[in-house]
């Protein structure tokens, strides 16, 4: 550890990809002995790096096609999803970091196929780095009549039925405080309107903040998802929060956007 500007940075030199100012993110919020000489000792609170400090932005492109959708994306990494992304590069063959983009592009469905793809290391110092690619997902529309219902939610994080409170009796860990953002821009097919579009919804307490806002613009229909995550460590007489919101959000990933055929 060392002290700049009154404040203690704590270097990890088992983590080769640690961001200089980052504590590693398991030591967060622990308390941490520093020796000041051989007969002074400080006890201090290794720091929580807020959510805006780890980001995901991600920007899909959607086309319907008579299979399903394609198009490319365009997903940005930093802080702490950075460092993750540099660590389980540095050792993966061409096969594995196939499969890698493919764990960290998928959405949809688990017919989600990624046919081409780029990894730029933006900047290595701060671990940022971007995954460009083309994909494609195979009977994701559903349609009726005149009629196609697509769901913008492309990528559910919490859609199951919540923490068991009856059974569940330690502490919920969380790696780091995050923030992951998502525009999901559908291209509207040609002969077709956005007969429905869902309304904005957004709910936050402590513990979770999310927003899903759809804006029509031109001929397309844009989709876009905020989810900020601001705990470490989830206490049991803090679960009933948590469920709380998430069926809120659970309810939201239902929503869909109607195209109609003019």
């Amino acid at each position: 550890a060392v002290q700049l500007n009154g404040q203690w940075v704590f270097l990890d030199a088992t983590d080769p990809h640690c961001i200089f100012g980052y504590p590693t993110d398991a030591i967060q919020n622990k308390q941490a002995l520093i020796a000041i000489n051989e007969n002074k000792y400080e006890l201090v609170r290794v720091s929580t790096m807020p959510a805006t400090a780890s980001k995901v932005i991600d920007s899909t492109f959607i086309h319907i096609t008579p299979e399903g959708i394609k198009g490319n994306m365009v997903v940005h990494y930093n802080g702490y999803f950075g460092n993750e992304l540099y660590d389980a590069l540095m050792y993966k063959d061409s096969v594995g970091t196939a499969d890698y983009v493919k764990y960290k592009l998928g959405k949809a469905s688990n017919k989600f196929k990624v046919s081409t793809y780029e990894i730029i290391k933006a900047n290595p110092l701060l671990r940022e780095a971007i995954i460009k690619g083309n994909y494609e997902v195979p009977d994701y529309v559903k349609r009726a009549g005149n009629e196609i219902f697509i769901n913008l939610n492309l990528e559910k994080f919490f859609n199951g039925p919540g923490i068991d409170t009856a059974k569940r009796m330690m502490a919920l860990e969380n790696d780091f405080h995050y923030t992951i953002e998502q525009y999901h821009i559908l291209h509207l097919p040609q002969g077709y309107t956005a007969s429905y579009i869902p309304k904005n919804f957004k709910a936050e307490n402590d513990l979770l903040r999310f927003e899903i806002t759809y804006e029509q613009k031109n001929n397309q229909v844009i989709c876009h998802h905020t989810i900020q995550v601001k705990y470490i460590l989830l206490q049991p007489n803090r679960f009933t929060d948590w469920n709380n919101i998430v069926k809120q959000l659970v309810a939201q990933y239902k929503e869909q956007v109607v195209l109609t055929k003019n």
